[in-house]
């Protein structure tokens, strides 16, 4: 993240443009030569505020999505690396915009300057943008992808993470996690310490696995028409005959927060975790 004092500054700059008209901060453009093409790579930055009444709203359909914990003064940082040749016509930007209930930033590219912003790749163009998104604490976050994959730690509030077809993968989250993608795989390491509302993972043929320290209370419900394997004692209550999905139950320590895996034909796999943390 920037220092403090960068911080700062870009916190003035940035200050009027808070509920604004889309917009990227920070060009540094570089450009690497591709044989007959130019491929470009461009970083910028945003920094904004995230109240405690509004969620923070991240979508990409171009790259992966980075997210980390970002302090407790309310602040969201969002880096943003670019990558497109030359010749593919409009630049990828980071579109953000704050309505009373959300802050929403977006990854686009508009044929006009004025135009609308565009979110679906072109498949005949290698547009690329990866994000590292600071999230503040106790603020609830939602991330949105394509392909690309989910990769969540140490966030400090809820996190829903929804893939097309990309990984996801949410670690040391202290609030709840619902996550899902298609072919993608998903990969929970929960806390001990984490939500005792419902959490929820689904996928349709990707892989799930979840590490649930050893210490948790936790009843765990599976399903899906694929293998499941666990570290935990597990009832099965249906065996999948007839073409029907497997189903179990699992009661870690004593019945405290519960925990839902669906998938309709992937894998299953409870992992216990060594520790406390």
């Amino acid at each position: 993240m920037t220092s403090t004092s960068l911080s700062k500054l870009c916190s003035a700059m940035v200050a009027c443009a808070l509920f604004f008209a889309p917009t990227v901060v920070g060009q540094m453009p570089d450009e690497v030569d591709r044989g007959d093409a130019t491929f470009e790579i461009e970083r910028s930055s945003w920094l904004g505020e995230v109240n405690e009444d509004q969620s923070l709203v991240v979508s990409n359909n171009f790259g992966n999505v980075n997210c980390r914990f970002g302090g407790s003064e309310g602040q969201v940082e969002i880096l943003a690396t670019i990558q497109h040749f030359a010749s593919e016509g409009p630049r990828l930007e980071v579109a953000a915009l704050t309505t009373k209930n959300e802050v929403r930033a977006t990854v686009g590219f508009r044929e006009q300057a004025d135009g609308e912003l565009i979110v679906e790749p072109d498949p005949d163009q290698l547009k690329r943008a990866d994000l590292v998104v600071f999230v503040p604490e106790s603020r609830n976050l939602e991330v949105l992808s394509r392909d690309g994959m989910i990769d969540c730690r140490g966030v400090r509030g809820d996190v829903t993470a929804t893939a097309t077809s990309g990984a996801v993968l949410v670690r040391g989250t202290t609030g709840r996690v619902v996550a899902s993608t298609g072919s993608g795989g998903v990969t929970v390491l929960f806390s001990p310490h984490g939500s005792k509302r419902i959490q929820r993972v689904k996928t349709i043929s990707g892989k799930i696995e979840v590490h649930i320290p050893a210490n948790a209370h936790m009843e765990v419900r599976v399903e899906t028409q694929g293998e499941i394997s666990s570290d935990f004692k597990m009832n099965l209550t249906a065996d999948g005959s007839n073409g029907l999905p497997r189903r179990g139950v699992a009661v870690i320590g004593s019945t405290g927060s519960e925990l839902e895996l669906n998938s309709k034909t992937g894998s299953i796999g409870i992992v216990r975790r060594l520790g406390t943390d």
